[in-house]
């Protein structure tokens, strides 16, 4: 999925805004449930590339340092986005309900027959599982690259996972010309649903909450790690500068930090 209403890192959606300032995230072109705190990323100055857990690009033997799990983001849990074109926000809704593990027949059909011309969305229950990146960077350098990796190369850069955001549910209202919601017939959409995984129900005006039991992976927060292989050493980038954030080292962006993209696709 291509959430294709917000590009570059300097919109000014809202929604966008919470998780690129507060928390320093990028967002995951396709929400999953595979992914985890310490995963390690390649970056080769174009793509990334998912080498799994740091746990087996190390040696001898690794622990990760503790994962806090299930931390409430109260801050971003509910901020509304901007309007978005109709088209392409249902695009958007479709894949993502079927990632929760729903199908909705002719979701367009259903949404055009009401008028609908725009839609915002928002995530009412976003958790956060995260390390503390100081506990990674006091034990790290006691470790060297496996170099007969197969993700290895000196000309890579790498990211580990240090958070990751994660939702069961979407939220979204329908909107006609002028911000004017529109009320959205929940009996319908729930006949149009044919999984049993996923739930349909009005969480507000006007609002319909599309959620399961599944918890995807929408976003993570990653620190670029800098090895050095005359010495064999890691170095957690910014960890000297000893720059704070939320009392950890501020995370990295991969790429441009204004004009980079807002997603990051994982090959």
């Amino acid at each position: 999925m291509t959430w294709q209403f917000w590009k570059r890192r300097n919109t000014s959606d809202p929604l966008a805004r919470e998780f690129l300032d507060k928390y320093y995230l990028h967002l995951l072109t396709l929400p999953r449930e595979d992914v985890y705190v310490g995963d390690l990323y390649a970056y080769d100055g174009k793509r990334v590339f998912g080498s799994g857990s740091i746990v087996n690009f190390l040696e001898p033997s690794f622990n990760i340092p503790h994962v806090n799990v299930g931390e409430t983001m109260a801050g971003v849990s509910g901020q509304l986005s901007n309007s978005i074109e109709a088209n392409i926000g249902l695009d958007f809704l479709e894949t993502f309900v079927s990632a929760l593990g729903g199908t909705i027949q002719d979701i367009h059909g259903i949404y055009e027959s009401l008028g609908t011309q725009f839609i915002k969305f928002r995530f009412h229950n976003l958790t956060r599982d995260w390390m503390d990146i100081m506990d990674l960077g006091n034990n790290i350098n006691n470790y060297s690259v496996k170099k007969e990796h197969g993700l290895y190369a000196k000309e890579y850069r790498y990211f580990l996972v240090t958070a990751v955001v994660r939702t069961n549910s979407i939220s979204i209202i329908a909107e006609k010309e002028n911000n004017k919601s529109i009320d959205q017939n929940v009996n319908i959409l729930r006949s149009a649903d044919i999984s049993a995984r996923a739930t349909i129900f009005s969480s507000e005006k006007n609002e319909i909450t599309y959620s399961s039991k599944r918890k995807l992976a929408v976003a993570v927060e990653v620190h670029e790690i800098n090895y050095n292989t005359n010495t064999n050493t890691f170095r957690i980038s910014m960890l000297e500068e000893a720059i704070r954030f939320r009392g950890q080292i501020k995370p990295s962006f991969i790429g441009d930090p204004e004009l980079g993209s807002v997603f990051i696709d994982i090959e």
